[in-house]
């Protein structure tokens, strides 16, 4: 690897390594700040420890190839003394020893062994009161086989502004950026190194290191880096880093192996305040100091000394009364919540230090002049109000309330007024908008100045950036312009007549409201009205005129300017006909059925009050007057369907002006059903030969309309008779044959049927006797052979049957194309195999009738089969299954008494 590379690996290592500070600018709002929650500044004492070791893998470029090789090391810090002065010119400072060592080697096939080691020693200037890095000086000594690696390099870092790296108190959730100059003042030369890091705290985790296990504060960068932090070590128990340089990476971790603090016995000192203390509030330090007689100097942030008191005849306590700072240190980072080293150096008859941890919090509410502007609410004149929008921030971690706004304005006279609004808070990391109205009184510039918190209720870091300034101008109003539709004047129109008024009155272009009165009364608003003049009545002919007035608001207009309009309309008599409001029915085509009736009515009105005379008329003669008429229908004559359409009409008169309705009336023909008697009145008709019946009906039509008449049956009609003569001889009918004599009898649009049922009866032949059923044999069981049987080769076997018939039964038996007769056969000796008897067993008495049963059976050679069972008993085969199944049963009965014994914790093979 070359030597540029190596050394720019050793920068960042040694950042690593040695240095535990870097900066913070200011942090985002967190939505919950806990403090209670969070890590502290360290108290760190003289003669503080802490070994740190490492090991990690370096990739060495031999230029043919890259070797891995593995580093193992370790680092020495301690707290070599607190510098300070008692009269408070500078920060106190801790200054640390450092020295460690880092070492590693391979022996690299056909290369040899590559070794390396790195001794590194110096010291670093860390600020008490927040960890803020001032400068750090570390020498590395290279030593090794690659001899071009060796060699003596002097770090040095500075730090400006002192930054956070740890961004003190830590909080789970929080989140900063940390921006680092390190530069190299014993190589001017060097570029130096810029750092910029995203870090956040993540919540509080367990890390277990050679030194124990610890409950950590996790802080991760946007680079790779981890950092763990213990505010009892008052250090990192880990961390680590990701190194790249010319292609070379490294991941380095580094561990604690041990620590020890060593508080003084001479000093101690605490805060007896609750906390964290509202910055600029009082608290009180507490203390112990273990001499005689000393002189205690009381060292805040900032290089401060902020109280000195005299401890006499000790040992004893003491107490001291204190304003928290407002401020961390003069970096131009807004700190609202810091966490801050607290000195005490005694100087008597024994000297001594103590740090106790002060956690403060603060709060700033800032406006200037870019967050406050004006607009109008119009058009930037007299006639609408200004609007100031005063935008509010509150950058810190904590809630700004109660607090008011104040907003005074300076007309162009130089008149000042003034308003106050609120109160208001404001939650941490939020911004507010307060809209604030002026109404101007006259045009020009104004000015104005908004004050935030004027009652100083609100305790800040800078009550400077309270106060915003701005301008706005006031133009002149625009005039009002109307117009009107008609114009004023007088007007005329006759009774039942309108007259519609149009008002638009504007300014800068927008119309404007306005109350619309009828001689002096109020009768709506808006921009239009219409006058409806009646007949009779209000707003009818009267002597008078009427008086129409349009009036803006008076808020509409300023003196001198028009605020109204106004009209006289003169209203001339009419006289009106009589107007018909409703008829019955309302439909002027009328149709109804002879025989029904229809009343026909109106509704009529006079305009002016006149009498109205109602004349009703049929076909233009007179039928009646009133309000209604009712026409009757007839079925035959006078008003039947013979006279439709009938014209009905109504003349209304008043006076001299007349209003008529008419309707036509359609009387519709009414077809009435007839009547029908029918002889007989029998439906079902009996006839025999060389008889005959008379058939007939009477019918009535009320319409005197003609009936006609249809006869059917048998293939005969006979049409528009009232009767027939039936006579079914010689027709060639069957005994008991029926058919149907259909009359249809029909009339206009009616029709009326009759059926009758006719059946033929003649002489009925002899009937022969039935023939017997044939029933077959009773009780029919075949003994032998049995189904399934099995018969040893040269066995007889026997052939048997019984019944419960009392008629003679035959019984044939058929097997093997041998036949067999009776109720019992003994048959030959059977070749081995398997065979099938078949049984008919039959009767005669009273008609032949017949059984046929079947059977199979085997027959074994002796040779194969030793025993076999008795006829007519149970096979071998049941044995068997009988044999298994009680197998089965004692092998499950000795399962559960193997089970039970185990539960019961006894011996499975005991006597029991």
């Amino acid at each position: 690897m070359p030597r540029n590379a190596f050394i720019a690996l050793l920068v960042p290592l040694m950042l690593v390594m040695v240095s535990y500070a870097a900066t913070g600018t200011p942090r985002r709002p967190d939505p919950v700040l806990d403090l209670d929650g969070s890590a502290d500044v360290p108290t760190w004492h003289t003669d503080d420890f802490w070994n740190y070791t490492t090991e990690f893998t370096y990739g060495l470029d031999l230029g043919l190839f890259t070797v891995n090789i593995p580093f193992s090391g370790w680092l020495n810090m301690s707290v070599d003394m607190l510098f300070t002065e008692s009269t408070g010119d500078r920060d106190p400072v801790y200054i640390l020893g450092i020295d460690g060592n880092i070492s590693g080697g391979l022996n690299v096939p056909f290369y040899g062994e590559v070794l390396i080691y790195l001794d590194i020693d110096g010291y670093f200037w860390q600020r008490m009161q927040d960890l803020a890095l001032y400068r750090m000086v570390a020498n590395v000594t290279v030593e090794g086989t690659e001899s071009y690696l060796n060699g003596y390099y002097p770090f040095g870092y500075e730090y400006y502004p002192p930054l956070e790296e740890y961004d003190f108190p830590l909080i789970p959730g929080e989140n900063w950026t940390t921006s680092v100059k390190a530069s190299l003042p014993f190589s001017p030369e060097s570029p130096g190194i810029d750092l910029a890091l995203r870090s956040e705290c993540l919540n509080v985790s367990s890390r277990t290191v050679p030194a124990g296990t610890f409950d950590v504060w996790p802080v991760t960068t946007s680079e790779g880096g981890t950092l763990m932090y213990n505010e009892t070590v008052g250090n990192a128990v880990f961390r680590s880093l990701y190194i790249e340089a010319d292609s070379i990476s490294m991941d380095i971790p580094i561990e604690l192996g041990l620590y020890r603090h060593r508080p003084s016995a001479v000093l101690r000192v605490w805060v007896d305040s609750e906390q964290p203390v509202w910055a600029g509030e009082d608290l009180t330090l507490k203390g112990y100091y273990g001499g005689i007689m000393a002189t205690i100097s009381i060292f805040v942030p900032g290089s401060t000394l902020a109280a000195t008191t005299t401890v006499l005849g000790g040992p004893r306590e003491f107490s001291v009364n204190l304003k928290a700072p407002w401020k961390a240190d003069d970096t131009p980072t807004l700190i609202d919540h810091s966490s801050l080293g607290v000195l005490a150096l005694a100087v008597g008859t024994s000297t001594g230090y103590a740090v106790c941890t002060l956690t403060t919090k603060a709060t700033d509410l800032n406006i200037n002049d870019t967050m406050v502007s004006s607009h109008s609410t119009g058009y930037g004149t007299l006639d609408h109000p200004f609007i100031i929008d005063i935008t509010v921030g509150n950058p810190s971690n904590f809630a700004a309330g109660t607090f008011d706004i104040m907003l005074m304005v300076e007309d162009p006279t130089g008149n000042t007024s003034g308003t106050t609004h609120g109160p208001y808070s404001l939650p941490a990391g939020e911004v507010m908008t307060v809209e604030a109205p002026y109404k101007p009184d006259m045009p020009g510039n104004h000015s104005f100045t908004v004050v935030l918190d004027p009652f100083n209720d609100i305790r800040e870091i800078d009550e400077d950036n309270n106060t915003a300034r701005g301008l706005f101008f006031v133009d002149e109003r625009a005039p009002l312009v109307w117009n009107l539709s008609p114009d004023e004047g007088d007007l005329y129109l006759n009774e039942g007549e309108a007259l519609h008024f149009a008002v638009n009155v504007t300014r800068y272009g927008e119309s404007m409201e306005g109350v619309w009165t009828l001689d002096g009364d109020n009768v709506g608003s808006g921009q239009d009205h219409t006058f409806s003049a009646n007949h009779t009545g209000p707003l009818s002919h009267r002597d008078v005129p009427y008086i129409i007035a349009f009036n803006l608001d008076e808020d509409s207009y300023f003196e001198g300017e028009k605020g109204g309009a106004y009209w006289e309309i003169h209203v001339i008599d009419v006289d009106r006909p009589p107007v018909i409001d409703g008829s019955i029915p309302p439909d002027m085509n009328v149709s109804i059925n002879e025989g029904e009736q229809e009343t026909f009515s109106v509704t009529v009105s006079d305009p002016d009050g006149d009498d109205v005379e109602l004349v009703w008329s049929v076909n233009g003669e007179f039928r009646a007057s009133g309000s209604s008429l009712t026409f009757f229908s007839h079925f035959t004559g006078e008003n039947s369907s013979e006279g439709s359409p009938y014209h009905i009409s109504l003349l209304a008169t008043s006076r001299e002006l007349n209003a008529s309705v008419s309707w036509t009336l359609h009387v519709i023909d009414v077809d009435r059903p007839f009547e029908a008697l029918f002889e007989p009145e029998e439906e079902n008709i009996t006839l025999r030969d060389n008889t005959s019946i008379p058939l007939r009906f009477s019918a009535y039509d009320p319409d005197g309309d003609p009936i006609r008449s249809n006869w059917t049956y048998l293939g005969s009609y006979h049409e528009d008779v009232d009767n027939i003569t039936l006579n079914v001889t010689g027709m060639g009918l069957i005994h008991n044959q029926t058919f149907d004599v259909s009359l249809n009898l029909s009339s206009g649009s009616f029709v009326t049927a009759r059926t009758w049922r006719v059946t033929y009866q003649s002489p009925l032949p002899v009937p022969e006797p039935p023939e017997p059923e044939a029933e077959p044999p009773k009780g029919v069981i075949v003994i032998s052979p049995a189904e399934g049987a099995v018969f040893l080769k040269g066995d007889p076997i026997t052939l048997r049957v019984v019944d419960s018939d009392d008629r003679e039964v035959n019984y044939t038996w058929t097997m093997d194309g041998v036949t067999y007769y009776g109720m019992e056969v003994l048959v030959p000796a059977l070749e081995v195999g398997n065979h099938t008897v078949l049984l008919n067993a039959s009767v005669s008495d009273p008609a032949t009738a017949w059984v046929l049963i079947e059977r199979g059976f085997s027959v074994r050679d002796t040779e194969t089969i030793d025993v076999r069972p008795p006829e007519d008993e149970p096979s071998s085969g049941w044995f068997i299954i009988l044999f298994l199944l009680m197998a089965l049963a004692v092998l499950a009965a000795l399962i559960i008494f193997v089970v039970v014994r185990r539960k019961r914790g006894g011996d499975v093979w005991s006597e029991e």
